[in-house]
């Protein structure tokens, strides 16, 4: 084949791809800095919570039961006091009359005031300071119940024991000893935020050390782990009686106590109340993990929640992160059987995204986001349903048929131009830019099981990145079948521009061409078959089956069609080939630019009317402007070639 050197630029772009792919960690991965002031109003609220739930244990009936535990209740809001006044003297300072709150707390601690009084008081400041400050006590993303359970051997287990009963093989020599995680009387008021706040301050006066060094997603999960550990594991399979309606927030910061009430106000007592209690620690935190579109539901209730706070970045950010990581990873299955809920769904993301930015009302941002928990609300229905090997089987058929036809069609074009334009080597380039798009589709494959764990965005950021270039080649390419509209001197007037272009060049040009339209349908098809996968357990087979008849059905049209164009003029091929290249052009600079929105690295502007996804046509300007562009490059390069003039001599015979 000559020589390759010009492979090496090809080589650098795929590098600079997998980089794309990697740029973005999972947030479990990003260092953590804490913020000093988040810090502080964390710290508040979590003495204020130990007050609240531990004033108990120090006094009963006016008198001091524990003076060590009731000296250090009082210790405790001498902190308090002390971080409020640090929140206080900076900037935004914090609540009103929080030191005179405080103060009067102190008040009724030293006067032996009762328990209950103590605990409305201190819940009462700590709910305000939260609110004022804009802080939820939550995890960012589902716990891992695996990962909690791992953690908790390395670390607990040893004083706490297996079963978290406080009898673990250093129990023996600890005073205080270590708390009983099965006692029903201790975690009646033990919940996952303030287990939280141990893990990451420790308890002073106790053999607890804090955790601050584990990252707060696994200090999240080591919490709710340890509040699920006196549940047991057969009682807590299904929701039963538990109503849906809580948020993650709400389980973490809701102790057992709170959630027996809460359930009891909704008509779950009894037998039935404790399996609904055991399902909500044991099961719904870690489930919405496996479940995409609860994950969705709940990054929207987050995004409506700090919108209405007035931080609106925070509000986008959830807004995106509800999209990619909840609703995305399901668009196949989901497409699969209800093909206009994808896109209602698809449609009413953006509209919440866009009365976001554009700072609309909160009544018209809660009003988008509720429309949109409607729909979230179908679509997990839908998937709920039995999913069977038929619908997996139909799913990836669809998503291997649309992907490898939209990639055969620019191979085709490309090997019917070069037959009649170019040489023998110039067909073999092409074919080892398929083959080579293909190999690197495998490679993914591989990756996505067990390398590179990527975040929905840098997946968007990826398929974008690779859309725009693969529109700013196709719009390079058409240069050379465009440049001339002369059907009588247009082969001659391709191949001599080929031919000026030098090997290197033409062999860049007609490699990046096929790779490129081929890798990006194949990184396509690797994450709607993994989401297929993920989403169709047991169906292993069905799935591979589909994909296999989806990439022979275009292949087995390719010799028809190699055989068809045989037989068609010259003049004619080549523009009809200028013509696909110029509007694949502009179909993948709108998807390109789609994608790079739906990351959130590029503004979104509704407009009125339609969407048709397979020519890349979304109703929002900055789209529309990306294709304008490209329709702009294509008549200015037209027009180009009008003006041009061949040389005399020059033979305007086509073979």
């Amino acid at each position: 084949m000559g020589n390759l050197s010009f492979l090496r630029p090809l080589l650098l772009l795929f590098l600079l791809l997998a980089a794309c792919a990697t740029a973005v960690p999972p947030a479990s991965e990003t260092p953590e800095v804490p913020d000093p002031a988040v810090e502080r109003v964390r710290r508040l609220a979590s003495i204020l919570d130990y007050v609240a739930g531990d004033y108990a244990v120090a006094v009963r009936d006016g008198q001091v039961i524990d003076e060590a535990e009731y000296e250090e209740q009082i210790a405790f809001v001498g902190d308090a006091r002390r971080l409020a006044a640090e929140l206080a003297s900076a900037e935004g300072g914090t609540v009103p009359e929080l030191d005179a709150r405080l103060a009067n707390l102190l008040a009724r601690v030293e006067a032996k005031a009762a328990p209950p009084e103590i605990a409305e008081l201190a819940r009462a400041i700590r709910r305000d300071v939260l609110h004022h400050h804009g802080l939820v006590l939550a995890p960012g993303s589902p716990p891992s119940f695996a990962r909690g359970r791992e953690l908790y051997a390395q670390h607990c287990a040893i004083c706490h024991g297996e079963s978290g009963a406080g009898d673990g093989p250093g129990a023996a020599r600890l005073d205080p000893a270590p708390t009983d995680f099965t006692d029903e009387d201790v975690m009646l008021g033990l919940s996952p935020a303030r287990a939280f706040n141990a893990l990451t301050d420790g308890i002073e006066g106790t053999a607890m050390v804090p955790f601050s060094h584990l990252p707060a997603h696994e200090r999240w999960s080591l919490a709710f782990y340890v509040v699920a550990l006196r549940h047991a594991e057969n009682s807590a399979g299904s929701a039963g009686k538990a109503p849906e309606d809580l948020t993650l927030a709400d389980l973490a910061e809701m102790n057992d106590a709170d959630l027996l009430s809460w359930l009891q106000e909704r008509g779950v007592e009894g037998a039935e109340a404790a399996d609904a209690l055991a399902y909500l620690r044991r099961s719904a935190p870690f489930a919405v993990g496996d479940r995409p579109v609860a994950r969705a539901r709940e990054l929207v209730r987050k995004a409506q929640r700090a919108y209405e706070r007035g931080e609106r970045s925070a509000a986008l950010d959830a807004a995106i992160s509800a999209y990619l990581d909840g609703f995305e990873p399901v668009e196949a299955m989901l497409r699969a059987r209800d093909a206009g809920l994808v896109v209602e769904t698809e449609t009413a993301f953006l509209r919440l995204r866009e009365a976001i930015a554009r700072q609309a009302p909160a009544a018209e941002v809660a009003d988008q986001a509720a429309e949109l928990d409607r729909l979230l609300v179908r679509a997990e229905a839908e998937l709920e349903g039995p999913t069977g090997r038929r619908v997996a089987f139909l799913a990836s058929l669809t998503v291997m048929l649309r992907e490898a036809i939209e990639a055969l069609l620019l191979v085709f074009l490309l090997l019917g131009l070069v037959r009649r334009t170019g040489t023998p080597e110039d067909a073999r380039l092409i074919h080892a830019g398929w083959i080579a798009a293909a190999c690197g589709g495998l490679a993914l494959w591989v990756a996505a099981q067990v390398v590179l764990p990527m975040t929905g965005a840098s997946r968007e950021v990826l398929e974008g990145v690779i859309a725009l270039l693969a529109a700013v080649v196709l719009l390079y390419a058409s240069h050379f079948v465009l440049a001339r509209l002369d059907s009588k001197r247009r082969v001659e007037a391709i191949r001599r521009r080929l031919g000026e272009a030098g090997s290197g060049r033409r062999g860049l040009l007609l490699f990046s061409l096929s790779f490129m339209a081929v890798f990006r349908e194949a990184f396509e098809v690797v994450l709607f078959l993994q989401a297929i996968l993920v989403e169709s357990p047991g169906a292993e087979l069905a799935v591979l089956g589909g994909a296999a008849s989806g990439l022979a059905i275009p292949l087995l049209l390719f010799p028809l069609l190699r055989r068809t164009g045989r037989r068609l003029n010259a003049g004619r091929v080549l523009t009809a080939s200028g013509a696909i290249l110029c509007a694949l052009a502009v179909v993948l600079a709108g998807k390109g630019m789609r994608a790079l929105q739906e990351a959130g690295l590029v503004s979104l502007t509704l407009l009125p009317g339609p969407r048709v996804d397979w020519l890349g046509i979304f109703p929002t300007a900055e789209t529309l402007a990306a294709q304008g562009l490209v329709v702009v490059a294509i008549v200015a390069i037209t027009l180009w070639g009008l003006r041009e003039r061949e040389p005399e001599g020059v033979s305007a015979t086509a073979e």
